[in-house]
């Protein structure tokens, strides 16, 4: 899912992620428990190599864009996972700068995504989140999202997890 146009909110901006973004800064959030602790990559932390690798695998993805949230001044703050399929795309995200965690910006980058789908022909946006995530659930749930299932507990995933879906057509 290649995008070559960058997606622009009020305070931040998302764009591909490039093998040139990925830093030991931002190998840190992903392995740091206060930003993994609801993230699958908390199984299987990784290294500077092995997230260059992932940048580029999505980079070649037909359905998957791995973007870098930037603010305004090009500071990386966080990063978003598109998963498209058919009329559907879904979001995971995290904020990985700490100091930025709960002022408005992952409400802020569902919103920049969701109007993005919507000119992109999209038909609903759905996201996944562990039901002990209270943050995500408080969002998403902000956001007129509606849970749809929940998947219960099983193999490596220890909480029960959540999916969530809104219609896009309603923001329209």
């Amino acid at each position: 899912m290649n995008l070559e146009s960058t997606i622009v909110g009020e305070r931040i901006f998302l764009r591909e992620m490039h093998e040139s973004d990925i830093s030991e800064s931002f190998v840190l959030w992903l392995n740091d428990p206060e930003v993994n602790e609801f993230l699958e990559v908390r199984h299987n932390p990784p290294n500077l190599e092995t997230q260059k690798e992932y940048v580029k695998a999505c980079r070649q993805s037909l359905t998957k864009a791995y973007l870098g949230i930037f603010k305004q001044d090009e500071s990386l703050i966080g990063s978003v996972t598109l998963n498209s399929r058919e009329t559907s795309v879904e979001i995971g995200l995290m904020i990985g700068e700490k100091s930025l965690q709960g002022k408005g910006f992952g409400t802020e980058v569902v919103e920049t995504v969701s109007q993005w789908a919507i000119e992109q022909g999209f038909k609903e946006i759905t996201a996944g989140y562990l039901q002990e995530n209270k943050r995500s659930a408080r969002l998403f749930e902000k956001l007129g999202f509606q849970i749809v299932r929940v998947i219960p507990k099983s193999g490596t995933i220890a909480q029960d997890h959540s999916v969530v879906r809104t219609s896009l057509s309603l923001k329209a």
